[in-house]
């Protein structure tokens, strides 16, 4: 006659998971730590000069412009310049309105030379005339 197999698994005994110590928490002091101060001043930072694409940048982006008669509207929230040309200021149009680039043109008119070029808007300035 054949062996019964036992459909039992053999049965581990389990671990009792014993008690955690929680330390007290009132007697615990918290740690302080004293940040320390360096007596000597820090080296001043190297300062890069300015492209002249970024001074005129610098210029322009707080200049008024006269666009479907609001008020209040700047250069800098209609355009983001692009720093490709370091003679010559490449703006691309955040846009898709038609009436910014005159309103632009405008705006710079009697100092900078405003011309469409591609993609971009180039900014630079305006040949002295005597």
């Amino acid at each position: 006659m054949p062996k019964k197999i036992s459909s039992k698994l053999p049965v581990t005994p389990r671990k009792i998971p014993q008690k955690m110590v929680v330390p007290n928490v009132k007697s615990l002091k918290p740690v302080v730590v004293q940040p320390t101060v360096s007596q000597e001043p820090l080296p001043p930072l190297p300062t890069a000069t300015k492209t002249e694409a970024e001074k005129i940048w610098e210029a322009i982006k707080s200049l008024k412009m006269e666009i479907f008669s609001l008020p209040n509207q700047f250069v800098q929230a209609y355009y983001k310049p692009i720093f490709v040309d370091p003679v010559k200021l490449h703006l691309l149009a955040l846009t898709k309105a038609s009436a910014a680039f005159p309103a632009l043109e405008v705006a710079l008119s009697p100092k900078y030379k405003v011309t469409l070029a591609d993609r971009f808007i180039v900014v630079e300035l305006a040949p002295l005339t005597k």
